[in-house]
């Protein structure tokens, strides 16, 4: 069991290492290295009081995006409309879908502050995936953040996080799926553009 102390806003964004067994190492290493290299860029970012949303979204898009799939996420947030959707639409809504989830992230990065975190045992799940669960220390208050990982073209990626169960995916499948329904895939594009 490892223990650091990282920001409660921002844990959930890096607080990725153990992913355990051995089929997992490599991935393990990635998350280790993006997770101490993000950690070491804020400390740095925050010693300097250059620690803003900007700096913090170009921490994101250096070390944490690669560790996510994207297309993936994209595909299952837009659900039954991924197939009504043309090639030009999906890459649209995924580059939007991608920044919006980059913005989000970086406005929680610039408010770093000190708390610790607890990684728990990796779990394989009965679809192959993997379930990594840290839980979080912020005073007398814990928070349980889970990444769920799967395994496509011989690479391991985030697909989903759930903050105390709640899954980030499943929320913008209900958001999408309501935007979708009353505006068309272009009412979508055009919301995501404005965020």
């Amino acid at each position: 069991m490892k223990i650091y102390v990282v920001s409660l806003l921002a844990c959930w964004l890096f607080a990725l290492p153990a992913v355990g067994a051995e089929t997992y190492e490599i991935k393990q290493a990635e998350l280790v290295d993006a997770s101490h290299q993000t950690l070491e860029s804020l400390v740095k970012l925050r010693s300097t009081d250059q620690l803003d949303q900007s700096s913090a979204l170009g921490v994101i898009q250096e070390y944490l995006s690669p560790q996510f799939n994207f297309m993936l996420i994209t595909r299952q947030a837009l659900g039954k409309h991924w197939r009504t959707t043309n090639d030009e639409q999906r890459a649209e809504v995924e580059n939007l879908f991608k920044r919006l989830l980059e913005k989000t992230y970086a406005a929680a990065l610039s408010k770093f502050t000190n708390q610790q975190i607890e990684y728990l045992p990796a779990e394989e799940l009965k679809d192959g995936s993997v379930r990594v669960t840290v839980q979080i220390t912020d005073a007398d208050k814990v928070v349980e953040i889970e990444y769920l990982l799967k395994e496509q073209n011989e690479r391991w990626d985030i697909v989903d996080v759930k903050i105390e169960k709640v899954s980030l995916l499943s929320n913008y499948r209900r958001q999408f799926n309501g935007i979708v329904r009353k505006d068309g895939i272009d009412g979508l594009i055009g919301l995501l553009r404005n965020r």
